[in-house]
């Protein structure tokens, strides 16, 4: 709830639903004492490169729910082969 309120402030329907809801017993303390973090997802994937081979590496998603963007970040896990291509790959950029 609190991130559709983050997403859409100006939205009557949002905002009315949390006003009527903070007239229920326990909503208002659980709205303030539960801090929301933006969502995000980690996942792990596998993409095949055409000089590097298979890579995988660690997938972070974080929504920005403000703007209703996602930023997407790949990494390869320390010591591990698909990070050694990657750095001969940048190498040769």
């Amino acid at each position: 709830m609190r991130r559709a309120v983050a997403r859409y402030p100006g939205s009557p329907e949002v905002t009315g639903l949390v006003d009527r809801l903070h007239g229920t017993p326990g909503f208002t303390r659980r709205w303030t004492d539960y801090p929301v973090d933006p969502p995000r997802s980690t996942s792990t994937k596998r993409i095949p490169h055409p000089v590097a081979g298979d890579l995988e590496l660690d997938c972070q998603t974080l929504d920005i729910t403000e703007t209703g963007q996602r930023l997407i970040l790949y990494t390869a896990a320390p010591g591990s082969a698909s990070q050694r291509a990657l750095t001969l790959l940048t190498a040769g950029a």
